[in-house]
């Protein structure tokens, strides 16, 4: 077997180990709120969060891929073999930390995963130049911006709903749906982006690679959402149906919002900050303990995935290219 051939079938499984993961770590979060709330049983938030996550992946990577193509603006390599190398090695590093954080019951980001193991990539192949540093700064910014819009909106909305009497149960129901859709809007095209990169496609991807990864995330998130939902259950106090619903609506616009504009963020991280602006607003109680250690988990992600993704990389470009 070519070294091409070897690294062309191992970042295909790879991708879609990865994409399984997401579902295992990230996916889950999306409908918290609806089942801390008591609105649905936890397998039933599962069942929810699985199936909505499928129609967003495959209804906005076909209609509207910005962010497939924010991605791909980064990973701007040389050629085909460089392409595998660099896929190859983002995979293996959102893998390993990926479970790692999994092990652990706390929700990662593959988004800050990806992004950071591709800055190390790119340094590790002499691409890190002025441009990249630019577009890769802006991805940041993204990021940063979808934290303060998820805790403004999510602090606004609880204190307008808070005071008003509507039927929460079928909103929160609604809004947890519209959450995982967006979930997958964003993570989903994420990976469709890379694997795109890794067949050395361009333009709108193949309706078979949507169908792919869509199923592959629905599926993860069956198998193992339910203890990335009881981990979140645990650093927040029980939330009313107002709270929950106002966190998940902040959630879901700030997605939108940044899809539309073709902004890569974290849906962890939107989710994480929108509970956080709910419970400030509703005066419910904050699990310190366990939102430092979400909080810190991404911010030790950029370092360590970048050196992982640069380390790998080296790596590889040893063994075949010499």
């Amino acid at each position: 077997m070519s070294g091409i051939t070897f690294l062309s079938l191992g970042a295909l499984f790879l991708s879609i180990f990865v994409v399984f993961v997401n579902g295992w770590t990230d996916a889950p979060s999306s409908v918290f709120s609806v089942v801390d709330s008591g609105v649905l049983k936890l397998w039933q938030g599962v069942l929810l969060s699985s199936a909505f996550n499928l129609l967003g992946v495959f209804i906005f990577s076909l209609l509207s891929p910005r962010v497939s193509e924010s991605i791909l603006s980064l990973g701007n390599f040389e050629n085909e073999l460089v392409n595998k190398i660099v896929c190859f090695s983002c995979f293996l590093t959102i893998i390993v930390f990926g479970v790692g954080a999994w092990l652990f019951g706390m929700p990662s980001s593959e988004s800050h995963a990806l992004i950071a193991s591709l800055a190390g990539t790119s340094l590790a192949l002499g691409n890190f130049d002025y441009q990249f540093f630019i577009r890769f700064l802006k991805i940041l910014i993204y990021m940063a911006f979808s934290c303060v819009l998820s805790f403004i909106i999510s602090y606004i909305a609880s204190n307008f709903f808070k005071k008003r009497a509507l039927p929460y149960k079928g909103l929160l129901l609604a809004s947890s749906g519209a959450l995982s859709f967006m979930h997958g809007a964003q993570d989903g095209q994420k990976f469709i982006a890379i694997i795109m990169l890794l067949t050395a496609k361009s333009g709108k991807p193949s309706i078979y690679l949507v169908g792919l990864v869509s199923l592959t995330m629905a599926l993860s998130t069956l198998l193992g959402g339910k203890k990335i939902i009881k981990s979140l259950s645990n650093s927040i106090e029980k939330s009313d149906t107002p709270s929950a619903f106002s966190s998940d609506f902040a959630s879901f616009l700030t997605l939108l919002i940044c899809s539309l504009l073709g902004m890569p963020i974290s849906t962890g991280n939107v989710k994480s900050m929108s509970l956080v602006g709910g419970s400030i607003a509703s005066k419910r109680g904050i699990n310190k303990k366990i939102i430092t250690e979400i909080l810190l988990t991404s911010v030790i992600t950029f370092p360590v995935c970048f050196i992982m993704g640069l380390i790998i990389c080296k790596l590889l470009i040893v063994i075949f290219l010499g």
